[in-house]
């Protein structure tokens, strides 16, 4: 699978909203523009919580030219390859030394390196099964997702609908496996905490809380029939908003 991705901009200031303002040293701000997303593509983030204290994603702003676009949130575990990724240093208003400065964000990554996933031993396209090798049931939790990559047909995004675990060997029901061919890797993707769909600018104004010292993958895929420019920008505080 290719992954779309080109230009990445530094972050920008955040212009406080609602309560806020009376924290103005604790609203952060990180963006980044995506040129070309390819039809089917998908952009992939990794975001690194500080390990003491929560942070609260505020605002996960999407902003295209109407197409279809989608947003998805997992939680790790999972694997990804950032050797050519840009970390992306998030601000607050006056550009003041962040409270927040444990965050990590690196834009893009790869959550299919080649050779680091874990193989399929088999392909099962009668039951919707694949197994993999030892005990994985920790990284392929019942409604975690994951990719396949490198396969003969089943290349692609899928969910775990149940998992078990068969000494010696992990087995992830899903709901569909196209083709029977013995081949590919497995790549966790952890689970979904969050999944929206845009047509043109969005905007999630839920406050999502995420835990400290964790890794979330935030993916921006393009399910339109044209390649689109996509412009993203996470708005975070230290405490909920009012």
């Amino acid at each position: 699978m290719k992954l779309g991705y080109e230009r990445v901009s530094r972050a920008t200031p955040v212009i406080p909203y609602k309560d806020v303002a009376v924290n103005l040293e604790r609203v952060f701000s990180v963006s980044s523009g995506i040129g070309a997303l390819a039809s089917g593509n998908r952009h992939f983030s990794l975001l690194v919580t500080p390990d003491k204290g929560m942070i609260h994603l505020n605002v996960l702003d999407v902003f295209t030219d109407g197409s279809e676009i989608g947003l998805l949130v997992f939680e790790g575990p999972m694997v990804v390859d950032d050797e050519n990724a840009l970390e992306v240093v998030p601000i607050n208003r006056f550009r003041s030394s962040s409270a927040v400065s444990g965050v990590v964000w690196l834009t893009p990554v790869d959550p299919a390196p080649t050779g680091d996933g874990i193989a399929v031993v088999s392909a099962d396209d009668t039951d919707n099964k694949f197994t993999v090798a030892g005990d994985q049931t920790s990284f392929f939790e019942k409604g975690s997702a994951f990719l396949v990559a490198g396969s003969s047909g089943n290349d692609g995004h899928y969910r775990v609908l149940d998992v078990e675990f068969t000494d010696p060997n992990t087995v992830i029901t899903v709901a569909s496996v196209a083709d029977g061919t013995n081949d590919g890797e497995l790549f966790p993707l952890g689970m979904v905490i969050e999944h929206i769909r845009f047509n043109g600018r969005g905007l999630m104004t839920e406050n999502l809380v995420l835990k400290p010292d964790t890794e979330y993958l935030i993916a921006i895929y393009n399910d339109s029939g044209d390649s689109v420019d996509v412009g993203f920008r996470a708005i975070w505080t230290e405490e909920p908003r009012s």
